[in-house]
């Protein structure tokens, strides 16, 4: 009859291709929650956690050895959680910027269409 072994073969690459959809849709959000959401969070806990270490030890003496250690590393980790931030912040930035880029779009659209 009509259906040969190419149609076949044709639905099952049609279905390749919608599955290859999924799975790239899938991994863009898995990366997009872990890049922008996750991180960002992890890094404003990192944040608050140096800042109050820092409150916290430096009201004691720096008389001790560790002390002196523990305020060193508490600053130098604040100072990376902040870069880490402003890196990230570029992520959100742009989905904001891709969000109002469609958001004008369809605006102008419906300008022109009434």
């Amino acid at each position: 009859m009509s259906y040969s072994s190419t149609n076949l073969t044709h639905l099952s690459s049609s279905d390749n291709d919608q599955t290859d959809i999924v799975a790239t849709f899938q991994f863009r959000l898995a990366n997009l929650v872990i890049n922008c959401v996750l991180i960002n969070i992890i890094c404003l806990l990192g944040l608050y956690s140096n800042l109050l270490n820092l409150i916290i030890l430096s009201q004691h003496s720096f008389k001790s050895f560790t002390n002196i250690l523990l305020v060193s590393l508490s600053s130098c980790d604040l100072a990376y959680v902040m870069t880490t931030i402003l890196r990230r912040s570029s992520c959100i930035l742009s989905l904001l910027d891709e969000a109002v880029i469609v958001n004008c779009s369809s605006a102008l659209q419906n300008c022109t269409l009434q």
